[in-house]
């Protein structure tokens, strides 16, 4: 048995009309196909639906009784079809979003939130990756969207900064700063002051302070185990920058000063600088590194891993070496550490990365993340 959409049209249109000829004005057809469908609908429910004269168009008793029947099937199809529509018009499904550690646990955490609320018919999933690898995430098809610092666009790309951040310095809570309100950078340059400080740092007489830096053996062991190249460039012209100049803003190549002196440490660095390698993400290290040197600190440099307020958090805690964090991750406690904003501020951005047509639900997403609370 097959029954067409148009055929109970047909019918119900001239149930309510009781006349062919309106009921084929009523639903955009001629009289006489109208008549043809009433004919087929007929035949094939093996039943007689109206009574015909010359001046009327009557139901018969199967006819009033099927009348119903037929009018909920148009009506299911009428709610099949707006809903239908209604879906192809509100984007839903997944938006897989990559994002670097310092943007992690604040900034994709509160846009979740926000697109369970405003956008639910669209599920975000995260996809942490380490410092530096955002793009790769999103080019190799893993992710939709790309959260982080210093984002480039590779080819059908674009980024947009979404805001910026300001910076702090990470130290040890056993610090003699640490109990500053603001931070210079530059007096972290000397580590005789902390020698002669009783409040911790360095203890020229074989011991260490109460936090400050282990000159003893295990204290240097415990940097090489870390970096044992304290983090990359000398200072001297590198390969391919032989004229001594620097496209990234460093001294001759630099990374930081890395000569091997007084046990160790570079001649009058100060307290060293935790990074991650410049080789991982050379645009944020040379931005963080810039900050200090604006500030009058040149850093010894000392990698760690991507994710610095982590695994190697001891080393700011133990009060081995400082880093500098955006807000977000300044407002996570990290234990034996405290967060210092800068008495000269300074700050990072908060980039998004998305193809350049992206997918309606993807554009909807990136267009909540680049919009206000």
């Amino acid at each position: 048995m097959s029954v067409s959409l148009r055929q109970l049209e047909a019918f119900v249109a001239v149930a309510a009309e009781a006349h062919f000829g309106r009921a084929a004005t009523r639903i955009h057809v001629t009289q006489p196909v109208i008549s043809q469908e009433i004919k087929r609908l007929e035949r094939t429910l093996g039943a007689t639906l109206f009574d015909r004269s010359t001046r009327s168009v009557a139901l018969t008793t199967a006819g009033r009784e099927l009348l119903p029947y037929a009018e909920r099937t148009l009506a299911a199809v009428r709610e099949l079809t707006v809903h239908a529509e209604k879906l192809s018009s509100t984007p839903h499904g997944e938006v897989r979003i990559a994002a670097s550690p310092s943007v992690l646990d604040r900034f994709l955490a509160d846009l979740v939130r926000r697109a369970e609320r405003e956008l639910p018919d669209i599920t975000l999933t995260d996809v942490p990756v380490p410092t530096g690898e955002v793009e790769q995430a999103l080019v190799a098809g893993h992710a939709d969207l790309g959260l982080g610092r210093f984002l480039t666009a590779p080819d059908g790309y674009v980024v947009a900064t979404i805001g910026r951040e300001p910076v702090f310095a990470l130290l040890s809570d056993t610090h003699r700063l640490a109990r500053r309100a603001t931070l210079n950078l530059a007096e972290l340059a000397d580590p005789d002051e902390e020698a002669d400080d009783d409040r911790g740092g360095y203890d020229d007489r074989g011991g260490s302070g109460k936090t400050g830096h282990d000159r003893s053996d295990s204290g240097r062991a415990a940097y090489d185990r870390v970096s044992a190249s304290r983090t990359g460039h000398d200072r001297s012209p590198a390969a391919g920058d032989r004229d001594g100049t620097s496209g990234a803003g460093y001294d001759r190549g630099g990374a930081g000063r890395v000569r091997r002196d007084r046990g160790g440490y570079s001649e009058g660095s100060g307290l060293p600088l935790l990074l991650w390698p410049r080789e991982r993400h050379a645009a944020y290290f040379d931005h963080l590194v810039g900050i200090c040197r604006e500030r009058g600190l040149d850093p010894l440099l000392l990698a760690g891993p991507p994710q610095l307020v982590g695994a190697r958090s001891y080393l700011i805690s133990d009060g081995r070496a400082f880093t500098l964090v955006p807000e977000s991750t300044a407002q996570r406690p990290v234990p034996g550490t405290r967060a210092i904003p800068l008495s000269r501020p300074a700050t990072v951005p908060l980039e998004i990365l998305m193809p350049r047509d992206p997918s309606p639900p993807a554009r909807l997403v990136a267009n909540l993340a680049m919009t206000k609370d």
